[in-house]
Parts: C-alpha cells; structure tokens; sequence
C-alpha cells in the first residue's frame, strides 16, 4: 500500500470529503436560496437570515407562515441533514469493517495483535513467582484498576486496587533515596579533562549532601546534628527560596565525612533490601498486566524498582569505598537482579530497564578503582553482561506497543473520540471540553462521523507499525555487522504525521527509542573490556600499555568499537588507572571529549552533515582518584555590581563582548 502524503484525503475515511462536499453544498444552497427570496419578499429580511444565531428562526418563522417557495431551503437543509446523518453512519461502518479486515489479514499474515500472547502470560506460582512475595505483592495488587470509563463517565472499579495504591505509598516509602536537584551541585573538572559518563564519587557526594544536616551555626558555634527525617526537610535546610541562587553547601573534608552520614542511613535500608533480594531472587516474573487498559494501564512497580535499585548501587558504591568487598559485590548482584526483574516488552519498561543497567555500571568503575573483586567475581559479571544485546528487544517493542495500544483504541470506538485523545495527552487535549458535553444540542450530530474519522486512526496506526517494524528490524540486522555511526536512525519528516493523529501520538520517537538502546548496548560493550582490563591487572598488578596485550590470553581478538567498527580508543594512565573511549555517533576521533551530557543524558546523535563531540568515555582513576571538588561561588559575599568576572560574564550573556574577545 503507497504509503499517503501528509495532510492528504487518505488520512480521512473513505469517502468523507465527498459526503462533506455533497452536504455543504446542500446547506450553502439552501442559505443562498433563502436570502434570494428573502430579498424578494421583504429586502430587510437579508439581514437576519445573514446572522447564523438568527437565521434558523427567521427561516422557521417565514415557514409557519407561509411564505411562498420557503420550504425550497428548508428541504435543502433537511436532505443536508438527512444525508450527514446517513452517510456519517455508513462511513462508520465502513471504517469499523475495514478495520476488522485489516486485523483479520494482519493475524492471517502471523502478526499477533493480542498483547497477552505477545507477553506470553504464564500461570504464577505464590510460592515461585516475585510478584507474590509479601515483599512486593502490595505492588502487584496496586496495578488493579481502581476506576473504569465506561460511555465517558468514570465509574467505580476494583477497590482492592484503590486501597493497595493507598497502601503502597506507605509501604514502600523506605525505597525513597533523597537526591540533589541536579542544579545545585557543580563539580571542578581536573586539568580540563574530557569528563566520563560515570561519575560515582560525586553521586555518592550528592547523597550525603541530600542527607546531611542543617549546618546553620547555633550561638555555641557547633552545627546542628538533627537529621531530617526526608528530603524536603534537607532541602529547606540548605537551599534558598529563590531557585536561582545558589545553595550555600559546605564541601565535605574527606570520605570518613561522608561514610559518617552514609552508614546510619543505609543501616537503616540494609533489612529491607535483604528481604527485596529474597523475592526478586525467584525463578518467576509474572506480573500482573491489565492489557485492556492500554495507555491507562498501571504499572507502580516500575517506580518502585527505579528507586531500590538507585538505593542498591549506592549502597554498594558505600561498601567499595569502605572496602568492604563482599558487601559490594552482593549489593551489585542484588542491582543486576533488580535491573532483570519486571522487564515486558512495552517500550516504558524497556526504557526504565536500560536506565537501571547504565546505573549498574558505575559500580563497576568504583570497584576497579578499588581493585577490590577476585577474577571469578569479575567473569561472573562478564558473563551477566554479555547475555545482554538491547537492540534487539527493538523490534519486540514495537510489536508490543501495536499490540497494548491497538486493542485498546479498537475497543473505544463507541466513545466519545474526545475523550480517549484526552487521556492519551491529558496536559493539552485533556483540558479541552468533549464533545460529548454538548450532546443535548450537537453532539448527536456529529457523533457517528468522528467516530467513524477516529477507527481511520486506528487503521493507519497498524499501516503506520507495518512500516516501523519491519525498519527496525533491518537496523538491528546492520548493525551486526556494521559501523553504528552509519546506521539511519531518523525518522523521515512526516513520516508519522501522514498516518494519522493517533500513529503521531501514540508511535514513539523512534531517533531517541534507538538511541537508548543502543548507547546502553555501547556501555555494555565497554564494561566487557573494562572487565578484561581489570582481569589484567590483577594477573600483571598494572594496566596494559595497549588492547593488543589483552589478546588471545584474555579475549580472542582486538575489541571493537561498534560506533566506527574500529578497535576501541585507549591508553593507559598512571600509576593504575586508564581510559577507554568510543568515537560515538559522528563516528571521529574527538579525543574522548563528550559533548554536552548535561544537555541530553544520552549519546549525541550528529545529523548528517554536522559535527559534535560526542565521544563516549570510560575512565578508571585507580588510587589517583581524590574526593571531588565542590565549586562554591568565590565572590560570594562580594556586591555583585563590583566584581570584574561578574560584569564579564553578564556580557557574555548577552553577546556585549566582541567575538575576539580573550579574558
């Protein structure tokens, strides 16, 4: 099937701009016929049957008293009505029948729209499966609807799913690790060194700063030791009401400052988390989906999961700066088990799985600066790691989200179209009125046709992931063997658009959905050789001079680069740390410079034809890694009006210094 051109008559349903063209015409002739006679009988008579609010009664008037040829527009404009009404009903059918063939020719053809077979629902065991753990089943129970909509009205649902979400927020609230926003810290990078993507030390300085105390001075000059019992109460202790000052934070003096707010904390969270490795330690992962929700289907374990493991890796970055290797690599075992569990193919719980598997990694970095793991511990990882290949859960997912959103769409084609588009974008089309609200004078009019332009939707949604799938599948092929830098990742302009409101709102973002993907598939690729680099050093107690010393002792051929199908750029730094750097997405050298990270948290993908930096760095310090270096603000106290740096920067802001200007 040609695929439409974007705004074009194919996105409407068949036949829709001839009915509108046939009943417009109607309505127009009867309104020009009515002011001709109109103008015949009485000239003033134009001017209310000009005015739209008044011409239906003009016209009703001039009828009851029969006025001669009067019921010539009003036939026109009942055979218009007529006409709306039938042919609106027609083309609804029409569509809901092509729809149903089309599904019908898609399950012919092997696909498989029923997202429950795609998930491959499984009985559960109580006693095998995580989800029934007394740990956790307070989660499953909160994925039970709690409220339907039914005609577009909400009605009661399940209240053991109300009650459990209740409960959840209490039950799992000790999972909750208190952060920084991510603004008010700021760290001094070394010699202008390009910065790696993982920086564990300073997100275990983070923590402690988000834990530690209000250290306003009391009259006795000490620092109040009462520690707040969450993070708002952290946050109003040290961080100023305008959002745009900086925090007056008082750097920390060294570890033993920081392991001392760490250890009560974590303490605290150590039974919990023995309890949470008892349930996700179990053989079955069966979680309770309520695919007939579709885009509205809860899923609170997601959250919850994010947050422990967060709670898993930093307590395990805490025991490798303790030094307490053991505890370290149970924690890290512990968070490749979490990153594992609750993990379906619908594209949110994929995107929330590469999040915690990049969180994982840091753990890897510090315990190598630590040389703290024996060799078996370390293949253990590598062979937890080189299980994983996430490009290819890409065509998966999107056969998934056809699934779990078509099924849905199909079976809210007798609603109010409104009000379905309203909860798929509730901060936009969620606030506009639906049409429904006006069902005493207009609705009823109207109804069958949106109804029938909304299961349009639908179809080109399944023509919209005819196209999509079968693409990510040939990029997943490509990038087997190829260079990834080369890979076509963007999604041509309209493409999307030209398949309808829904395939627009509903298909994800394909550029950024690879992108995730396959940078958390290129961190793995460098944690394997990072591993084998470690495996080195403990047989050598030095890194190698280069790659070529890991082969064939150590891994059977030089490791690639999947960005440039080059070997990995690398070099060792004294006295036991080194760097290892992909060329990224612009597939060149830039010396392992990373772009702007803070910008976009993943790799930059450089359009053709443009280059940045967006080289991917991993480094290992070993023992030359020191506490990080908080910035504080060196003029802090100063009148901002008299500082020199001030007036600079102020013009740089905005573009007052020439372009040649040097400070």
């Amino acid at each position: 099937m040609p695929e439409p051109s974007p705004f074009s008559a194919e996105i409407m349903p068949d036949h829709a701009l001839l009915l509108l063209s046939v009943v417009m015409g109607l309505h127009i002739l009867g309104w020009i016929t009515a002011l001709v006679l109109g103008f015949r009988r009485r000239w003033w008579l134009v001017a209310p049957l000009l005015i739209p609010l008044f011409y239906p009664f003009t016209l009703l008037v001039l009828c009851i008293r029969r006025a001669k040829h009067f019921y010539i527009p009003v036939v026109a404009h009942l055979l218009g009505l007529v006409l709306w009404l039938g042919g609106s009903a027609y083309l609804r059918s029409s569509e809901w029948s092509d729809l149903m063939d089309l599904e019908k020719e898609l399950i012919a053809e092997g696909h498989v729209l029923d997202p429950a077979k795609l998930h491959g629902v499984q009985e559960a065991d109580p006693d095998a499966n995580i989800w029934d753990h007394p740990m956790l089943k307070t989660l499953a129970q909160a994925a039970t609807p709690g409220r339907k909509w039914v005609k577009g009205k909400i009605i009661a649902g399940a209240p053991e799913g109300e009650e459990a979400r209740e409960l959840m927020q209490v039950a799992y609230a000790w999972s909750r690790v208190p952060e920084i926003p991510p603004w008010a810290t700021e760290y001094e990078v070394k010699d202008n060194a390009p910065v790696p993507m993982h920086r564990p030390l300073e997100t275990l300085y983070d923590l402690a700063l988000a834990l530690r105390p209000d250290q306003e001075e009391t009259d006795e000059g000490t620092a109040d030791d009462t520690r707040p019992s969450d993070l708002d109460a952290t946050l109003n202790g040290y961080l100023s009401d305008d959002p745009f000052q900086e925090p007056p934070l008082v750097p920390f003096e060294s570890m033993e400052s920081i392991h001392e707010i760490l250890v009560p904390f974590f303490a605290k969270a150590e039974p919990k988390l023995e309890e949470l490795n008892d349930a996700v330690s179990r053989m079955q992962d069966v979680y309770p989906h309520h695919w007939s929700e579709g885009p509205g289907m809860l899923l609170p374990h997601l959250s919850f999961l994010e947050d422990v493991h967060i709670l898993a890796t930093r307590k395990g970055l805490h025991h490798v700066y303790n030094d307490e290797a053991e505890k370290a690599f149970q924690d890290l075992q512990l968070a490749t088990h979490i990153s594992e569990a609750g993990v379906s193919d619908i594209l949110i719980c994929r995107l929330t799985a590469l999040k915690r598997w990049q969180e994982t990694l840091s753990l890897l970095i510090v315990a190598q600066n630590h040389h703290l793991w024996s060799d078996e511990q370390w293949l253990w990882i590598h062979e937890r790691i080189s299980q994983k290949y996430f490009p290819d859960h890409v065509p998966a997912t999107l056969l998934m989200e056809r699934a779990a959103h078509g099924s849905w769409f199909r079976s809210q084609a007798d609603e109010d179209p409104t009000l379905t588009l309203g909860r798929l974008d509730p901060s936009f089309l969620g606030r506009l009125p639906p049409l429904s609200f006006w069902k005493v004078n207009i609705y009823w009019v109207v109804k069958d046709f949106m109804q029938a332009l909304y299961i349009k939707q639908v179809s080109l949604l399944h023509q919209a992931y005819l196209g999509l799938i079968p693409k990510s599948e040939r990029i997943v092929m490509d990038s087997v063997d190829g260079a990834w830098s080369g890979l076509d990742l963007e999604t041509p302009r309209h493409a999307l658009s030209s398949y309808g409101l829904l395939s627009t709102m509903v298909t994800p973002s394909l550029g950024k959905a690879y992108l995730k993907f396959f940078d958390t598939q290129l961190q793995l690729e460098m944690a394997k050789v990072s591993i084998q680099l470690e495996r080195y050093y403990l047989s050598h107690q030095s890194y190698p001079e280069s790659l070529e010393a890991l082969v064939p002792k150590w891994i059977p051929a030089l490791p690639m680069d999947p960005m440039s199908a080059q070997p990995f750029h690398y070099r060792r730094l004294e006295p036991d740390g080194f760097e290892l750097y992909s060329v990224g997405w612009n597939g060149s050298d830039d010396g392992g410079l990373p772009g702007h990270q803070e910008e976009q948290p993943f790799f930059n993908y450089a359009p053709k034809g443009k280059h940045h930096p967006d080289d991917m760095l991993w480094r290992v310090d070993g023992s030359s890694e020191t506490l990080p270096i908080l910035l504080i603000d060196a003029n802090e106290g100063e009148d901002d009006a008299s500082s020199p740096m001030m007036d600079i920067e102020m013009m740089k802001r905005y573009g007052l210094l020439p372009m040649d200007f040097e400070e």
